[in-house]
């Protein structure tokens, strides 16, 4: 690949309960002032990560990863090899019913922790040892608010609550066939930030998933 066509290679794991999740693939042109220094393409990345987080949310009827409660929270864990000749990078994103001081969140939070400890050739219990610190979290933290955050399964432009409800029937953008929407208009509104994402979403796959995606 030459430097005037320099793709990042980027991968994008969303996760549901039950093991249910995305994988999407995406190719976003990195720019010209970028290419050969990794700091000014961690910033890039970073940025276009804020652009992109609509689209990565709003996308299927998530419910919480850990609890099942219908998800309004993300928490992103990025993973970059950005001083590669081909730049790679890889999006986590786990769907919360809440993030800050919640159960839910301190468990993906611990697992994290878990992981890492494992790579850098830590605990050789880690699954008994993460047990342990998830016994340890306090149940009064489950209580989740109605409101705040707009569900993860409502439309990607106006977030009304009624579209994200049981039974609301919402349709994807058809060329990337990833962002919902409750309407035409929705979809357009939404058009200026969405196509810089739709143009670059070169593929989707939604892995155990009950029903049709």
């Amino acid at each position: 690949m030459s430097s005037e066509d320099l793709k990042l290679i980027l991968t994008v794991f969303t996760y549901g309960p039950h093991q249910s999740r995305a994988e999407i693939e995406l190719r976003p042109s990195i720019p010209k002032s970028a290419r050969g220094n990794p700091a000014k393409i961690n910033a890039w990345l970073q940025g276009m990560s804020l652009t992109m987080a609509a689209d990565f949310k709003f996308t299927n009827d998530w419910h919480c990863e850990i609890c099942d409660k219908p998800a309004r929270e993300s928490k992103y864990n990025v993973a970059s090899w950005t001083h590669l000749a081909q730049p790679r990078a890889v999006f986590y994103i786990h769907h919360l019913c809440a993030a800050g001081n919640n159960r839910c969140h301190n468990i993906i939070k611990l697992q994290d922790a878990q992981m890492s400890r494992i790579a850098g050739g830590g605990s050789q219990n880690p699954h008994e040892e993460l047990l342990a610190m998830m016994g340890s979290l306090s149940t009064d933290e489950d209580e989740v608010p109605e409101g705040g955050f707009p569900l993860a399964s409502s439309c990607a432009n106006c977030n009304d609550e009624k579209t994200g409800k049981k039974g609301f029937k919402l349709f994807r953008c058809g060329s990337c066939k990833l962002t919902r929407y409750c309407c035409p208009g929705c979809q357009k509104q939404d058009w200026a930030r969405h196509k810089k994402t739709c143009k670059i979403v070169e593929s989707v796959k939604w892995v155990d998933w009950p029903t049709k995606a």
